[in-house]
């Protein structure tokens, strides 16, 4: 498989507290609709605490950033929380940038 090519694994604890999506590749226009599903299909579940986990990610544009916040909606009216973690150092500047960082729990 190629080294750009997006992929999102869903694992999760057998309680569904937590889920952890993550997501290797480029995430861009192009690749957003994979992330998209796995989001949904995770958000439809009622998970309390969702995690990215972001250390395969290479490249994410603003389509990602965009999927993020909607998801950080999403969930907190469920009264859950989305976290971040094993972001670079350039998707950790894009979720300071447009104001992510503040709402996400990053780790």
């Amino acid at each position: 498989m190629p080294e750009d090519m997006l992929q999102a694994t869903i694992t999760g604890d057998p309680d569904g507290e937590r889920v952890t999506i993550a997501v290797a590749g480029q995430l861009d226009l192009a690749s957003i609709d994979l992330l998209r599903d796995a989001v949904d299909q995770v958000v439809r579940t009622g998970t309390e605490l969702l995690v990215f986990d972001l250390s395969g990610l290479t490249f994410m544009d603003s389509t990602g950033i965009g999927l993020l916040a909607v998801t950080h909606n999403e969930v907190l009216a469920r009264s859950g929380k989305v976290a971040v973690e094993g972001a670079n150092d350039l998707i950790l500047r894009l979720l300071e940038i447009s104001g992510l960082a503040d709402q996400l729990e990053v780790r």
